[in-house]
């Protein structure tokens, strides 16, 4: 692989487009094949096919984020680095194709550039600032008749923010950089100032207490199981399902001496075993 393949040069769209042509599309077939040696062995040559195989597809969607006057050559890159990701957390054993999966962290890398060169000030963290941000690209407030005051109401209602954000977002967007120490609009002497109607990127308390309650939660279920499982499932369960860098399954396999794909079997078994024990905690995961 040359290194144009996956980072494209500033000075020749064209030549990039045209070497990314050269790398054949895969069949359903090929694509599964490739993705479980990714999956299961960390295979980096597959990895690097997966990716070569799709970069057109990256291309095709910076082209949908053109309207933001940025350098499309900037997009195609920060796509790319959104498919890799995508390729080293893909599970193939879920049944649909890559591109599916992979779509998210495509758009959402180059969502992040564009926020990022919108401003001088950094505008949107929280998942629903950046919703809002570019539902406001498109805010006509004209479109259908309506009034700039229903406009921005819908507006709040639809990104579930206050009408005020809303609106010190719009102008945001519309004057790219904005002060937040201004006085806000709603000032009534008591001097404060639009940062202190931005919602704040922390967690809520109640929100924290939910989430910590049942991480420890889910942590007493795995515990009470474990007496019960074998030496060889603890180690699979320690070492793949509740590693942050999971083991492949063929390096298990090869400390116990069975087959790559009896560990996946006996994983398999785990996991339905998992979900039949975490299976009373559905109601809070629900709520949360």
């Amino acid at each position: 692989m040359t290194p144009n393949a996956l980072v494209a040069q500033p000075t020749d769209l064209t030549r990039y487009l045209e070497e990314i042509a050269r790398y054949p599309l895969l069949t359903r077939d090929e694509e599964y094949e490739l993705a479980v040696r990714v999956h299961d062995d960390h295979d980096v040559d597959a990895a690097r096919t997966l990716v070569l195989a799709n970069l057109r597809f990256v291309v095709k969607v910076a082209k949908e984020y053109s309207r933001f006057a940025l350098p499309l050559l900037d997009l195609i890159q920060e796509g790319n680095i959104g498919l890799m990701h995508a390729v080293k957390r893909f599970d193939p054993y879920r049944g649909f194709r890559l591109l599916t999966y992979a779509v998210h962290w495509i758009r959402s890398f180059m969502k992040e550039y564009i926020i990022r060169n919108w401003s001088m000030v950094k505008l949107a963290s929280a998942r629903v600032q950046k919703k809002l941000f570019f539902q406001l690209v498109h805010l006509d407030t004209h479109a259908d008749g309506s009034s700039e005051a229903e406009a921005y109401r819908k507006l709040a209602e639809d990104s579930k923010v206050q009408e005020e954000i809303a609106r010190v977002a719009a102008a945001r967007v519309r004057r790219r950089d904005l002060s937040l120490d201004l006085p806000s609009t709603h000032d009534d002497g008591d001097g404060a100032t639009l940062m202190e109607f931005l919602p704040s990127d922390q967690e809520a308390p109640d929100e924290q207490y939910g989430r910590e309650d049942l991480d420890a939660r889910v942590r007493q279920v795995v515990e009470e199981l474990r007496p019960t499982l074998n030496e060889r499932q603890r180690y699979i369960l320690d070492e793949r399902l509740m590693s942050d860098e999971p083991l492949a399954l063929a390096a298990i396999g090869e400390r116990y001496g069975v087959s790559r794909e009896r560990v996946r079997q006996i994983e398999m078994k785990l996991k339905r075993k998992l979900a039949t024990a975490l299976a009373p905690l559905a109601p809070a995961v629900a709520a949360g």
